[in-house]
């Protein structure tokens, strides 16, 4: 990387080291490099492809949400919220803004948030998700704002129905898991790569 910074291949390079980053959970080691990929006066943004940018920022979202780092973490959360077209992605980015506006008392921002986690997605499941809906209830209930407080209350799932919904999503997926295991058996090491993402990922 220091020999050949502006390679062709230099991306894959980087791209790399954010993954042994945080395959080792070393997540602020690998939070700089996402942010070098993504930076437009870098030389590094216009060689990724559309997929590759989003797959970066879905990260970098992930990693900011996990260290719950809001300040640094609010304008990529809202990036991927603006940019992306999926909604495992755009559930996860509301989903780190509404834990970062509970966090710094904003609770005037939430309400923009809810439509995007009306899905059955991963993300919208997740246990914190549901602890800052109850927060943010308390909260307001605590201003007075009672009308407020009700809605956040329905929005808290109970861990039933969190782990009813995790079961749900685990039916759905094992038809895909299945045909993608199926499909790594016949082509063995011919096996796409964009397939063994997907595979990966399920």
């Amino acid at each position: 990387m220091d020999t050949f910074p502006r390679g062709a291949d230099i991306r894959y390079v980087v791209m790399n080291k954010v993954d042994c980053h945080r395959g080792n959970h070393e997540f602020l080691e690998a939070i700089p490099l996402m942010e070098m990929l993504l930076n437009a006066r870098k030389p590094f943004l216009r060689k990724l492809r559309s997929h590759e940018r989003m797959s970066i920022l879905e990260k970098l979202v992930q990693d900011y949400y996990y260290m719950k780092l809001w300040e640094k973490g609010i304008p990529w959360f809202e990036r991927l919220l603006q940019f992306s077209d999926d909604t495992e992605q755009t559930t996860l980015a509301a989903a780190a803004l509404v834990e970062a506006y509970v966090a710094q008392g904003h609770y005037e921002d939430i309400e923009n948030l809810l439509p995007y986690l009306d899905t059955a997605t991963q993300a919208r499941f997740q246990p914190r998700l549901n602890f800052q809906f109850l927060q943010a209830g308390d909260r307001l209930v605590e201003l007075e704002e009672n009308a407020k407080a009700s809605l956040f209350y329905y929005l808290t799932m109970t861990p039933k129905e969190i782990s009813t919904s995790y079961s749900q999503l685990l039916e759905d997926l094992e038809p895909k898991l299945w045909y993608y295991r199926k499909k790594k058996e016949k082509f063995g090491k011919n096996f796409p790569k964009t397939d063994e993402k997907r595979l990966s990922e399920a």
